[in-house]
């Protein structure tokens, strides 16, 4: 167990906490990371200027090249066993969790670490969850870390 372990990163501070908590199941059961950035249909950009899908989704694949890269100087300088990649989506089927899925069963993982952002009601269902659907597709260990957010004050 813990031996393969598939990390799903974006970016994100939570994917973050997640391609962490996955290294340190690597150093504890001396395993390997296979951390990997899934690009789906571009967010169109909030500005007026006109992109086409094709150069968004070029900008979105050297953005996650090169975070990438820089993961795995980290892991390289820890001595963490890790290799990158990123999966480009079809456009006909631009489910994360389910790529997440196919990958972790090409590259025989045996567990899956993908961070949360924790969105409830309305975003949720809106919006789904990458860590929720992939927890579902899977039959492996899914492990799922979010974010600790404080807590407020009641004052």
């Amino acid at each position: 167990m813990h031996q393969r372990i598939l990390a799903a990163f974006d970016g994100t501070h939570e994917s973050h906490l997640a391609v962490e908590e996955a290294a340190a199941l690597a150093r504890a059961f001396n395993g390997r990371v296979r951390i990997v950035w899934a690009i789906g249909s571009p967010a169109m950009p909030e500005s007026r200027e006109i992109y086409s899908v094709d150069t968004l989704r070029e900008e979105a694949h050297r953005t996650a090249s090169a975070s990438l890269v820089e993961l795995q100087r980290q892991f390289d300088a820890d001595g963490t066993a890790a290799e990158t990649g990123v999966l480009i989506l079809d456009a006909t089927d631009d489910d994360i969790g389910n790529a997440l899925e196919h990958e972790a069963e090409r590259w025989q993982a045996d567990t899956i670490v993908v961070g949360s952002q924790g969105k409830h009601g309305l975003a949720r269902i809106l919006l789904g969850s990458v860590a929720e659907r992939t927890a579902r597709l899977s039959h492996r260990t899914v492990i799922v870390v979010r974010a600790q957010h404080p807590q407020s004050a009641v004052g």
